[in-house]
Order: C-alpha cells, then sequence, then structure tokens
C-alpha cells in the first residue's frame, strides 16, 4: 500500500479552538486499518505557540466525523518537540491542545509576616488568559532563601528572621509572596489589669508583646471586650499596644489584647463599671 501525506488546511476542518496552524495532516488510503498499532508522531514549533497553549497540553486528535477526538494515550517528547500516540488507521491527524494554558499564577496575600517555628499557608490561584480559574495543574513550591522559610505545597514554616520570597510555577508562569520571619511572640503584659470606673468613663490600656528573652516586641493587637454592651471598645489598633474603652452600662466585662497574627496569645483585664 502507498501511504500518502499530505497537509490539510485548517479551515477546511471543523474548528477546534485551540488547534495547532500547520499540524494537521491526511493519511492516506483512509479506511486502511492496521494489523496492530503504529506510533504517529507530529512535530511542532514551540515558539509558534499562542500563549493559550502549553505543550503538556497537546494531543494528537482524529479529526473524523465533524470533530476533533484526543488520542489520551498521546505522549509529549521534549525532545525534538513533538506529540506521539498510536493509531489504528489512516485518517485526517492534527494537533491541537485539550487545555488552556496558565497565563497568570497568584499567591495571596502577597506579603506576609509569620513568626519563628510556624506556619502559614498561602492561597493560590491560577487562570487563562481570559481570566478563567483552572484546576488540576501542577505546581512547583520554591523559596528563595530555604534558611529563612521553607515551603511545600503552599504552607510556609518559619526558620530563621529575615525575608525571602516563595514562588509558586506552574507551565513555566510563576506567582511570588514576601515572606518575613519575625521574632516569635512569647506572652502579652497588659496594664491594667483590674479597674473599676463610672459609667461613662474612659478605660485605657497599656499592652506589651514579648519575646521569649523579653524583648519587646511591634506586634499589632486586637482588642475585645467579653461584654461590648457594658464597656466598649472605641479605639483599638491605632498604635501598637495602646486600646481605649468606654464604660457604657453597669456591670464586668473582660478586655483582652491579643496579638493578631496569634490571638492564642493574650492578656486579659477585668474591668468593673459603677453607677455613679
Amino acid at each position: 500500500v502507498d501511504v500518502v501525506v499530505d497537509p490539510v488546511d485548517p479551515t477546511t476542518l471543523a474548528p477546534h479552538p485551540l488547534q495547532i496552524p500547520g499540524a494537521s495532516y491526511r493519511f492516506s488510503p483512509e479506511g486502511v486499518h492496521f494489523l496492530r498499532p503504529v506510533r504517529l508522531s507530529l512535530h511542532f514549533d514551540e515558539v509558534a505557540l499562542s500563549e493559550r497553549i502549553h505543550p503538556s497540553g497537546l494531543r494528537i486528535h482524529a479529526v473524523e466525523d465533524g470533530g476533533w477526538a484526543a488520542l489520551e494515550a498521546s505522549d509529549l517528547q521534549q525532545a525534538p518537540d513533538r506529540v506521539e500516540a498510536e493509531v489504528e488507521h489512516f485518517s485526517v491527524y492534527g494537533l491541537a491542545a485539550v487545555r488552556e494554558a496558565v497565563a497568570q499564577v497568584t499567591l495571596s496575600p502577597t506579603t506576609v509576616e509569620v513568626p519563628v517555628g510556624q506556619e502559614y499557608t498561602l492561597d493560590l490561584a491560577l487562570s487563562d488568559a481570559s481570566g478563567n480559574p483552572l484546576q488540576d495543574r501542577t505546581v512547583a513550591w520554591n523559596s528563595d532563601d530555604p534558611s529563612v522559610a521553607e515551603v511545600s505545597e503552599g504552607t510556609v514554616r518559619a526558620i530563621h528572621t529575615g525575608t525571602t520570597t516563595v514562588r509558586a510555577t506552574s507551565e513555566g508562569i510563576a506567582g511570588t509572596a514576601l515572606i518575613t520571619v519575625i521574632e516569635p511572640a512569647e506572652q502579652v503584659v497588659l496594664s491594667p489589669t483590674t479597674m473599676s470606673v463610672y459609667l461613662g468613663e474612659s478605660v485605657d490600656f497599656t499592652a506589651r508583646v514579648l519575646a521569649p528573652d523579653g524583648t519587646v516586641l511591634e506586634r499589632p493587637l486586637t482588642w475585645t471586650s467579653s461584654r461590648p454592651e457594658v464597656v466598649r471598645v472605641y479605639r483599638a489598633g491605632t498604635a501598637y499596644g495602646e486600646g481605649a474603652m468606654r464604660a457604657v452600662l453597669g456591670g464586668r466585662a473582660t478586655i483582652r489584647a491579643a496579638v493578631s497574627a496569634a490571638p492564642h496569645i493574650f492578656a486579659d483585664a477585668q474591668v468593673s463599671v459603677l453607677w455613679p
């Protein structure tokens, strides 16, 4: 049997949004079936691929019955650039991608502080050139300085004080986050720890966040009241270690100052509101 291979004008084929121009061929005589599968190899020019297509998404397709049917057993061969698959008969075969390429990798937050010895998990989002979210893609994670922080599957583990950039890369596209590793907080010291005030008066507190060695750290604090109907927080977070409350109803309430990034580290103060 004489085998004839002719390039096919893509405009004569059923449309495919991710087909590779110049990579469709008609193998004839059509309808001839093989006694055993034959391995077909189609080449492509990676430089000519659009931004919507990554080589890892390429498959050989059989163009039959007005549609493109991917041969799922296709193998990508990187050197030289070609895709291979086993076929059982002559037909029209062409190269097309079975999925959109990754165009953007986003990590959030893009900057984060992590105390030594603690972990933080970054959120990852992949999208195509149209902004549509993508799933089930291979992502490689790495830290520019693993002596400061390591990363595995998006979870950052803080090792030593300093800064490093964490990268998530998929299909050659990378997203980054700046990681600052800070001294861990050991405790919060709140002053005063008890106070009695009259209805309508303000209550001012000072809190210090201490490292294990006693060093005072600048850490954002979250101030809360166990009974805001009795003592209401009206100024919090305006400065490190400062909080102000106002007595609005007779009774008792617990004021808590917690490290915002580590709410399990906190100190409490008891406030009694007296009627004048």
